[in-house]
């Protein structure tokens, strides 16, 4: 499993929340949700280049109508990066962010792509700010609880993406008591041994979009 299928999976979750607690404020114009359901159609072309193209034209026409669809903005990430315009999926992710501020992943994700375009500086403050909501989420969760793996997967990758292998270790190891599923340990035991380079390399590979 590549290393963006593993982000993918620690933060698919959480995503869907974000996206049930913006529909919760108001209705989306139809349009909209048509066009981004559109864009999706494309997902499994993303390996072509006319195909990301075509998907990222109907995402911004999607949020040209709306400002504040989340999800379109958030999908325009994946098309952008898979075209290797990771400038424009910080644009992305930042609307993103613009509309759900409390979202510790969209820091993250942030973080990610602002390291791949080696603005380190930028990327360190994006990751402690995910950090701090990420350890304000998990102090008051329960092991037990759906979301507590994920959270705490992230908080590992955001350890080693701070250069902490030590406190990332630690609540690897805290993670195992607590349960954790076999191949999740085994993903995240990786990552610690991974340089951080190497990890921004192979999430953003092209490779990885590829079916």
């Amino acid at each position: 499993m590549t290393l963006l299928k593993i982000i993918a999976y620690i933060s698919f979750f959480f995503f869907l929340l974000s996206c049930k607690d913006q529909s919760e404020k108001y209705r989306l114009p139809p349009l909209s949700l048509k066009l981004n359901s559109d864009a999706m159609d494309y997902v499994r072309y993303i390996e072509s280049e006319d195909s990301c193209r075509k998907a990222i034209r109907l995402l911004d026409s999607a949020t040209k109508i709306d400002t504040g669809y989340f999800l379109a903005y958030y999908n325009k990430v994946m098309f952008h990066c898979s075209l290797g315009e990771f400038k424009k999926a910080i644009i992305a992710i930042d609307n993103a962010i613009r509309i759900q501020p409390g979202a510790h992943d969209l820091y993250l994700m942030s973080g990610l792509l602002y390291r791949k375009t080696e603005d380190t500086a930028t990327a360190h403050q994006l990751f402690l700010k995910s950090l701090s909501i990420c350890n304000e989420t998990l102090d008051t969760m329960h092991f037990t609880n759906s979301d507590y793996q994920m959270l705490a997967g992230n908080r590992i990758l955001l350890l080693i993406m701070l250069n902490d292998r030590e406190k990332a270790n630690y609540f690897l190891r805290s993670l195992k008591k607590s349960n954790v599923d076999t191949m999740t340990y085994r993903q995240l035991l990786a990552l610690t041994t991974e340089n951080r380079d190497t990890i921004i390399a192979k999430i953003f590979d092209r490779q990885n979009y590829r079916r």
